[in-house]
């Protein structure tokens, strides 16, 4: 008997559908945002020019024994890679510097399949690290916000 197939993807291109948004509170993690929580965030979407990071990892750890020669394998501590994200800045800075402030603690809220009910979000809880301004002789000018993740939900239904 054959293994069973995965279920077949829906594929989609991430710009206009995927929604970032800036929530100033999320009361549980394990739950995830309300809808009043998720409306009273910032949809920064159309303002990113870039992201970075915003995975999750496990360690692996090493458990060596007398027994045999093949070095096994455990998982270890879940890591957070170094997260960004870069937007684009406004001449008279009306831009993310309004919303974020070094230090400030907050959520970034990942819609990937957009803001629809049931489809999967991830939480994150951060501190802003830095909003660097990015200069070039050749581009637009940009905000590399940068994040250090404190905790994090992933793959929580969006709410009614």
């Amino acid at each position: 008997m054959p293994a069973i197939k995965m279920a077949a993807t829906t594929r989609y291109f991430l710009p206009g559908t995927t929604k970032i948004l800036v929530c100033p509170a999320v009361a549980s993690l394990t739950v995830g945002p309300t809808r009043t929580e998720l409306n009273a965030g910032t949809d920064i979407s159309e303002e990113v020019a870039g992201v970075n990071g915003w995975m999750i990892t496990s360690e692996s750890m090493a458990t060596p024994d007398l027994g045999v020669r093949f070095v096994k394998q455990v998982t270890g501590r879940l890591t957070a890679a170094d997260s960004s994200i870069t937007t684009w800045s406004d001449k008279a800075g009306h831009d993310i510097r309004e919303l974020l402030d070094i230090d400030q603690e907050t959520f970034v809220v990942f819609l990937d399949g957009g803001d629809v009910t049931a489809s999967p979000m991830d939480v994150y809880k951060v501190t802003v690290a830095s909003l660097g301004k990015v200069r070039e002789v050749e581009g637009a000018g940009r905000i590399e916000t940068r994040f250090t993740i404190r905790n994090f939900a992933e793959n929580l239904a969006v709410p009614t």
